[in-house]
């Protein structure tokens, strides 16, 4: 379960840096006004579907839809939601 919640933190982590980067025009200016967003997501839906074999399993499915918090934790500031699907058994 451990390595579902990394892989979630770290898809949508990786969303977000794909998201700033598609905002961008391309110009020089553009990329100096760039910044770092630090949230904190709490994981607190995270549902496992086992759909192979029982336990951690090729094809398993992770979804959740959690709140996410400013970088100080103490307000909500959005949800995200997704899913992943087990590639690499016992990997994150």
């Amino acid at each position: 379960m451990r390595n579902y919640k990394f892989l979630a933190l770290a898809l949508l982590l990786a969303a977000l840096t794909v998201g700033s980067v598609v905002a961008s025009t391309g110009s020089e200016g553009d990329l100096a006004r760039h910044k770092t967003v630090h949230v904190v997501e709490h994981a607190i839906t995270d549902a496992v579907v086992d759909v192979g074999p029982a336990g951690d399993s090729l094809g398993d499915i992770l979804a959740f839809g959690n709140p996410i918090f400013d970088a100080d934790n103490t307000h909500e500031i959005g949800r995200d939601q997704g899913y992943c699907v087990r590639t690499n058994v016992g990997q994150s």
